[in-house]
């Protein structure tokens, strides 16, 4: 149960609109596969669904304090992910 709720909220707190929308068909067609597991075989992660909306405002909060102090551009981490592999020098 607390699994299928993080999942959500990991979301909320990490990704900024530019990284949702790059991988929004991965992200999208692996929650609908979650939920409809949920729906159609573990009922018993279904009370996640209110606790997901109980902690919106404190996954809220927690991602503007993570954009307020972060050391990376959205931009920049982006690129740490990808579908081939890179190497880049490290930064110093």
């Amino acid at each position: 149960m607390h699994s299928f709720k993080n999942r959500f909220l990991m979301r909320i707190k990490n990704l900024d609109a530019g990284s949702y929308t790059r991988f929004l068909l991965p992200i999208s067609l692996r929650d609908f596969g979650a939920l409809a597991y949920v729906v159609l075989r573990e009922r018993s992660s279904l009370p996640a669904l209110p606790l997901l909306f109980r902690a919106l405002p404190q996954a809220w909060q927690a991602r503007k304090w993570l954009c307020r102090h972060r050391r990376v551009s959205p931009k920049e981490m982006r690129s740490w992910f990808s579908y081939r592999p890179t190497a880049r020098p490290l930064a110093s």
